[in-house]
């Protein structure tokens, strides 16, 4: 199953550089997350940036 969602990102608060965005709810829902799961953010830059995310949840890593 694909799919395919956009989200924006935001700054977290003037004092940093840090920015955040939303998981948008149908890739919420597929990869069965909830409040307190953690996400994995890995990235190749290249010519074009591709971002994989992994989530770990109460669920022994559940998802995809």
């Amino acid at each position: 199953m694909k799919i395919e969602r956009n989200s924006k990102v935001v700054r977290v608060n003037n004092k940093c550089d840090s920015l955040r965005t939303t998981i948008p709810t149908p890739i919420k829902d597929l990869l069965g997350l909830s409040c307190g799961d953690t996400i994995t953010w890995k990235c190749s830059c290249g010519k074009k940036g591709i971002i994989e995310v992994s989530a770990s949840n109460r669920n022994e890593g559940g998802g995809v």
